[in-house]
């Protein structure tokens, strides 16, 4: 163990739009939300007990290159772990160039979707760090810091090379409760809850499935203790907070878990709403009762799209009927649905017929997400080198914001959005949102 304590600041970049880079997951946030950066507070859960940690989140603070590189400086951090997003790749490389010169003295590591796709290429490209930590809740990078030799998980630039440590693979990982004050919740907001502040956490990593778009079966599939889950939740609750945000990439792959978890989460509080994401075909009336009994306000549904061949394609299954009666049962126990859709899948063709929005509007859910094929390192489409020209990406976007207007526009739906503001400050929220997500790319910055 390390005799000292160290200095450890925890960064989410600067950039000059509204970037996410966690979970391995990068990009430009389409509308007026924006997330805690996870891979970071799991990070300060393993460290916090033993070490001095700060978390800089540049993106929610809005903060310059300048003021980071400044408030680094005064901070002079032993170590730096700093998230990098391949969809700003080389704006990240410049800021890490100009924070190596600020702290020469600092080890810098890395977190992101370069790394853990191509750890030795990435590192590579970024020679200023001293390594990257290749599973966000892994352990290994506190290892380090306390002054012990890893074992897993993390890629290390040695004199003769860099040394990649394969991942260590148990079926469980395991987190302490991250410190509550590291991060302004006033900063973070979903399209959800009322611009109400809410509390980010894990039940599980990864994800079973093999979906060829997505990188994260790549990472494999571990579980988290569902007492160890309602443990940081009731610490989070009371501290006042009742929304909750579990970012699982599927929640309830293991039955068990998920339904015991509901239970734990019931016994916490009444007043508590949370909201996941996860599969049509892992949910039933029984999963239902126990998840709406425990809070359930919002489940975010992968459908990706309603053509059968081009699902086929990519390893999912369409069953409109299934959808349809799934939306009507979380309906009926006040569950909001968002259905998640992704244009430019192969083989598509049902997403450029008129039938799509009608076939959209008939399933009825509370909102939609539709998104543009953008293959993931780590994922099979990615792999196999699949990309989309430019003219094909634009002509995508224009259908996506068709597809929003026809689907938000309509009296019924505009009605049922507004029955559910309570407040000036929602009906605020509601707008931004809105106007955000109709906007085209080139303007979305500046709401």
């Amino acid at each position: 163990m390390a005799e000292t304590r160290s200095r450890v600041l925890l960064l989410n970049p600067p950039h000059r739009k509204r970037v996410v880079r966690d979970c391995y997951c990068s990009d430009i946030v389409k509308a007026g939300y924006y997330w805690h950066p996870l891979d970071l507070l799991i990070q300060a859960g393993h460290l916090a007990a033993r070490h001095d940690v700060f978390l800089f989140d540049a993106i929610a603070h809005r903060l310059s290159d300048d003021a980071v590189l400044d408030l680094a400086e005064r901070l002079d951090p032993d170590w730096v772990l700093m998230l990098v997003g391949r969809a700003v790749a080389d704006d990240d490389r410049e800021f890490a160039e100009m924070l190596r010169e600020s702290l020469p003295q600092a080890k810098l590591f890395a977190s992101g979707d370069l790394f853990t796709a191509r750890p030795v290429e990435a590192l590579r490209q970024f020679p200023m760090f001293a390594g990257a930590l290749l599973e966000f809740v892994s352990p290994e990078f506190a290892r380090l810091v306390d002054g012990r030799e890893a074992i897993g998980d993390v890629a290390l630039r040695e004199d003769d090379g860099i040394r990649v440590l394969t991942p260590l693979g148990p079926s469980r990982f395991s987190y302490p409760p991250p410190p509550l004050d590291l991060i302004d919740p006033q900063r973070y907001r979903l399209p959800f809850y009322g611009g109400a502040p809410f509390y980010s956490l894990l039940a599980s990593y990864g994800c079973p499935y093999g979906c060829t778009f997505c990188h994260v079966p790549s990472l494999g599939y571990k579980h988290r203790d569902p007492e160890e889950v309602a443990v940081e939740m009731r610490l989070a609750y009371e501290a006042d907070y009742q929304n909750f945000y579990l970012r699982d990439a599927t929640f309830g792959v293991r039955r068990d878990d998920a339904g015991n978890l509901c239970e734990r989460i019931a016994r916490i509080g009444d007043d508590i709403r949370w909201n996941a994401f996860t599969r049509a075909d892992l949910l039933d009336d029984e999963l239902l009762d126990l998840m709406a009994r425990s809070g359930c306000a919002v489940l975010q549904i992968g459908v990706e799209t309603l053509d059968r061949d081009s699902a086929a394609a990519v390893n999912k299954r369409v069953d409109h009927d299934h959808l349809r009666r799934l939306v009507a049962a979380c309906r009926r126990r006040e569950i909001l649905t968002s259905l998640h859709f992704i244009l430019g899948l192969p083989g598509d063709q049902w997403s450029q017929t008129p039938q799509a929005v009608r076939d959209l509007i008939f399933l009825e859910p509370d909102y939609l997400s539709v998104n543009i094929l953008a293959p993931r390192p780590g994922s099979a489409m990615n792999d196999d080198g699949l990309t989309l020209p430019a003219e094909q990406v634009q002509r995508l976007h224009k259908l996506a914001r068709r597809i929003n207007l026809r689907f938000y526009l309509r009296p019924t739906r505009i009605w049922a959005e507004l029955k559910r503001l309570r407040s000036p400050r929602e009906i605020l929220r509601m707008l931004r949102l809105f106007v955000s997500s109709l906007l085209p790319e080139r303007l979305k910055t500046i709401f």
